[in-house]
């Protein structure tokens, strides 16, 4: 990564982050539209940048030996410089926390590993998919192995506070109520994958792509049963952001037809 692009990624804007878009350029775009609030499309052309909220994941934005990395960092980038500005990036610790930003007003696209649910598809638009993951239960080899919904009453499960893991053993409780999990704050997937290693929890719920990293950091884990399948991973843009929602779907046509997208995601 050059050097320029990542100090042009580390940019921070004091006004930006109390109100989200700075209020001078909205101010000003709203006068000389006849008081008609500006779409995301337009906001980013004026601004010259576009900001992106992602979270601290080696799945997603992380800072490496040479600066920002990561799949979702690679994809934001590069849209970017098909759009002709530069990427300002925000982090969140959680999707949940990023689909917040988004409702905040403090960035125009969430690109952070977020399962396009029905329940979000009321709060968000969608773009295209960018890959599809499974969620898997997951255990310690040197417990009894869990075989389904059941053989979770009693065991200590721990899932993301506000996350799609934590919709779904919702929705499993309604057939299953002796369910019962902890939804913990301010910790992410890999975090909540070493407490069951350390034996601080018993069970967990992981994406595929979550579990296929943290195995390697923790042979002893295991998939126990599959608690939803084909779950849909997009980014996710503001209700207001209909401009801008035909760019992120030319974008991601284009590099899915020259195979970018599958390099990016290997």
């Amino acid at each position: 990564m050059e050097p320029e692009l990542a100090q042009a990624d580390a940019r921070q804007r004091d006004i930006r982050s109390r109100f989200g878009i700075p209020a001078i350029i909205v101010m000003s775009l709203v006068i000389g539209t006849c008081s008609r609030m500006p779409g995301a499309w337009e906001q980013v052309r004026l601004q010259g940048f576009l900001t992106v909220v992602t979270r601290n994941s080696p799945l997603a934005y992380y800072e490496g030996a040479a600066g920002p990395e990561g799949p979702e960092y690679e994809l934001a980038l590069g849209f970017a410089r098909r759009l002709g500005v530069e990427l300002d990036i925000r982090l969140a610790p959680t999707g949940a926390a990023a689909l917040d930003e988004l409702r905040r007003n403090r960035a125009q696209i969430a690109a952070a590993g977020i399962i396009a649910t029905e329940a979000r598809r009321q709060q968000a638009l969608f773009g295209p998919v960018v890959q599809y993951i499974d969620q898997h239960v997951v255990y310690r080899v040197s417990d009894p192995l869990p075989r389904g919904p059941a053989d979770l009453a009693g065991r200590r499960v721990v899932v993301i506070k506000g996350s799609s893991h934590a919709a779904a053993l919702k929705a499993l409780a309604k057939e299953h109520s002796v369910l019962r999990w902890t939804e913990v704050e301010g910790r992410d997937a890999l975090d909540l994958l070493a407490m069951v290693a350390n034996g601080e929890a018993d069970m967990t719920v992981a994406d595929s792509t979550e579990f296929s990293l943290g195995r390697h950091f923790h042979p002893d884990l295991r998939p126990a049963f599959k608690l939803a399948e084909s779950e849909a991973i997009a980014w996710a843009l503001s209700p207001r952001s209909t401009d801008l929602l035909p760019e992120v779907e030319r974008y991601f046509a284009e590099i899915g037809e020259i195979g970018q997208l599958a390099e990016i995601l290997e």
